[in-house]
């Protein structure tokens, strides 16, 4: 008798998933799957982002020609110069804003002088290697060529002031490593306090 119950039981229950699956189709073969997603250029997308935001920000993948590439993309299109302008990184150190500032404004500056923009950094150990950066440089000083000058991007640099020649000791490095987060945080408060847009290039664990 247990087992009748238990096959007729079955049944039924099988029978009322059918009844429910059936019910549960749109009729005249219209579907219930939501709408695919709107797909578009990624640089599009990034601008989409500033529509909200004031700072938006990339996890760099150190090194990686692609992306940097993308990068450039960005500061290439008009929507850059016109609606943001400024751009954070990681891969120049603070001490050299004067000299990033004349570079990409057009001025010339002697190679050496120039290569303590991405050399003279806390975080990177031993020093910045990929040229890609340099050629993000580059492009926006190629980029700023044909812009007037209230117009022009500016590169600012998020990693702190650091004087090589006095840092004797792994503590005293350790010292200046700690302040990476407070300097970049504190750049970014003045793009926020000037109601300026800025993009930020940071390594994605900084984030």
């Amino acid at each position: 008798m247990k087992t009748l119950l238990a096959d007729w039981f079955s049944s039924v229950m099988t029978l009322v998933a059918a009844i429910l699956f059936v019910a549960s189709i749109p009729a005249h073969g219209q579907s219930r799957l939501p709408a695919p997603a709107k797909i578009q250029p990624a640089v599009d997308g990034i601008f989409a982002a500033f529509s909200a935001h004031s700072l938006v920000g990339l996890g760099d993948r150190h090194g990686l020609t692609q992306i940097i590439e993308f990068y450039e993309a960005i500061i290439r299109d008009p929507r850059f110069a016109r609606d943001v302008r400024n751009v954070v990184v990681e891969f120049g150190g603070a001490a050299h804003q004067d000299v990033i500032d004349r570079y990409v404004n057009g001025d010339l500056v002697p190679y050496q002088e120039l290569r303590g923009v991405w050399t003279d950094t806390v975080g990177w150990v031993p020093a910045v290697e990929h040229l890609g950066y340099a050629h993000f440089f580059a492009q926006v000083r190629e980029t700023n060529h044909v812009l007037p000058p209230d117009k022009r991007i500016r590169v600012l640099l998020g990693e702190p002031p650091i004087d090589w020649n006095g840092i004797h000791t792994r503590g005293e490095w350790l010292k200046v490593v700690e302040t990476r987060d407070r300097y970049a945080a504190s750049v970014m408060e003045g793009v926020l306090a000037r109601k300026e847009k800025a993009l930020v290039i940071y390594g994605g664990g900084d984030f």
